[in-house]
């Protein structure tokens, strides 16, 4: 498979070398959204998640607000 990304052009190659890190980001972006969501509603406070998670407060109060 790699051998056909390495065949695209340039600018196509990284592009779709990309797009595995991409997908991960965002199913580790909604995993820790999910998270923060469940400690929060089992009446963790954000300090405490902070401490459980080392996500920061800021970081916490964003994930909330998805």
């Amino acid at each position: 498979m790699r051998e056909k990304v390495d065949e695209l052009p340039k600018k196509e190659s990284d592009f779709v070398s990309q797009l595995p890190n991409s997908y991960f980001d965002r199913g580790k972006e909604q995993g820790q959204a999910e998270l923060v969501r469940t400690m929060f509603s089992n009446g963790l406070t954000a300090r405490e998640i902070e401490q459980a998670t080392n996500l920061s407060v800021e970081r916490i109060k964003q994930l909330l607000k998805k």
